[in-house]
């Protein structure tokens, strides 16, 4: 692996090359990348390439410290403000471990009082994320599904191995459900969601806050990690070049646990768990592209297995971690926005309609 001083900074290279250049457009027009029917967009081919030319994860895997900072950087760079829509807080909670647990709170000011709210956790391999990196996203998710959202920092691997930040999660939750008056909330209309890494803790949330006396009414799980046992055939068909990789994916999930041996507690891989009777109603957002796709899409049907109303939005086109890059990959937007609608329909208790979510957004 190269010495990371030599490697250039993520923002140096994500700076020059926001989008591709006409001659690549036009190789990508003579030679698309088709799997299962769908072909790569081309934004999305760009980026996965640009990417690995420039051997940019490298750094990121070699220097976790770095690696932290150049994410913080790039959300900046791409990260877009609701500006006065919505006001901000900061939030301290209290863990069981007596530890302070960072939360940041997002309420769009035209929202009426006793609002739903979203406690959101992020992604990033639970060794990577912040506040900071999906704070665009946060801020996207409260104004166009219209609630609260409280966007959880929970503690990270490796320094904080599991469960500590499965931990948080499940803890964040029970502050909001315990606190909902102060913050003026509906105590029925609380859901959990998360991307990558972070659905992931979403949806093992669901499972251990199942016999609480306030449960979440829905999950938002986009294109979660639900099996790090072994290795799905998606595993096989986007191993590298799609921007998350195999490798990518092992190497997160040894630093996320301590020992193989919790690779399949439930606690870990969700897809494992024996019962997923009574789990909230979920909507499961997957990428065309990406590694994790087989094993979401496994998790959706053994929800529906256990008669949990669920809704599946397949974005067949894209790579992992379209819903945090939307300005490098512009034709995720209307993905984007069903995906707030669909959070928008969980939390409000209304049916979502895909068809009817693309005609608001076309």
């Amino acid at each position: 692996m190269p010495n990371s001083s030599s490697v250039p900074s993520i923002i140096d290279v994500i700076r020059s090359v926001m989008k591709p250049p006409p001659a690549f457009v036009e190789l990508v027009n003579h030679w698309p990348i088709v799997r299962d029917d769908a072909e790569l967009d081309a934004n999305c081919r760009w980026l996965s390439f640009v990417i690995g030319f420039n051997d940019l994860k490298a750094e990121v895997l070699e220097d976790i410290v770095r690696g932290r900072r150049d994410e913080s950087q790039f959300a900046g760079l791409l990260g877009a403000s609701s500006g006065d829509k919505i006001s901000i807080d900061e939030i301290n909670i209290e863990g069981r471990d007596g530890q302070s647990i960072a939360a940041r709170l997002y309420r769009p000011k035209a929202l009426a009082k006793r609002a739903p709210l979203l406690v959101f956790f992020h992604g990033g391999g639970w060794v990577y994320g912040s506040l900071e990196t999906h704070g665009g996203t946060a801020e996207k998710l409260a104004v166009s599904a219209e609630a609260v959202v409280l966007s959880v920092d929970y503690r990270l691997a490796p320094e904080h191995a599991w469960p500590a930040g499965m931990n948080d999660c499940v803890d964040a939750f029970r502050w909001a459900a315990t606190n909902a008056d102060e913050l003026d909330i509906d105590p029925e209309r609380i859901a959990v969601g998360g991307d990558s890494a972070g659905g992931n803790l979403a949806a093992v949330a669901t499972h251990e806050l199942r016999d609480d006396d306030c449960v979440p009414c829905f999950q938002l799980l986009v294109y979660p990690v639900c099996d790090i046992s072994k290795d799905s055939e998606s595993y096989e068909k986007f191993s590298e070049g799609f921007l998350l990789s195999r490798a990518d994916m092992h190497w997160f999930r040894d630093r996320y646990t301590r020992s193989p041996e919790h690779w399949a507690d439930p606690r870990v891989s969700p897809l494992l768990a024996e019962d997923f009777s009574g789990l909230p109603r979920a909507h499961v957002v997957t990428a065309g592209f990406d590694p994790l796709r087989d094993e979401g899409q496994a998790y959706a049907e053994q929800l529906r297995q256990a008669g949990v109303e669920v809704s599946e939005q397949r974005c067949a086109h894209y790579v992992h971690g379209f819903l945090s890059l939307s300005q490098m990959i512009p034709g995720s937007d209307q993905a984007i926005n069903e995906i707030c609608d669909a959070l928008k329909a969980g939390l409000n208790n209304q049916p979502w309609d895909a068809a009817d979510s693309r005609k608001k957004t076309s």
